[in-house]
């Protein structure tokens, strides 16, 4: 088996990684929209899959929405939490402690 066509792959995967980068890079400088942002990416997805294969492609996309969505999507709330936190209450996330999460909930009161 030839390594040639692993080696275009990986070569390929590693120029649209590093395309994806620059296009993160400048759009975070620049302060574009998500929405200009993922058709940069998307341009950058569809040159690696016209030059590699169809595995080298898919990573790139991997790869593409991960970088989107954490430099460019807010962070998902559910509803109310913006509430709960103008009124000084914590907001509950995943990974509190039981103590954080019960410190930030009204203790009713005693008389």
């Amino acid at each position: 088996m030839d390594g040639s066509g692993i080696f275009k792959s990986a070569t390929q995967f590693g120029l649209g990684v590093a395309g994806l980068v620059l296009i993160t890079f400048a759009a975070v400088r620049l302060d574009l929209q998500p929405g200009a942002v993922s058709l940069l990416y998307l341009i950058a997805v569809v040159f690696v899959s016209l030059r590699a294969g169809i595995v080298s492609s898919i990573a790139v996309s991997f790869v593409a929405v991960f970088l989107l969505q954490y430099y460019f999507v807010p962070p998902f709330s559910p509803p109310g939490i913006e509430e709960s936190s103008r009124r000084g209450g914590k907001p509950c996330f995943p990974g509190h402690r039981l103590g954080d999460l019960r410190d930030g909930f009204p203790r009713p009161k005693s008389d």
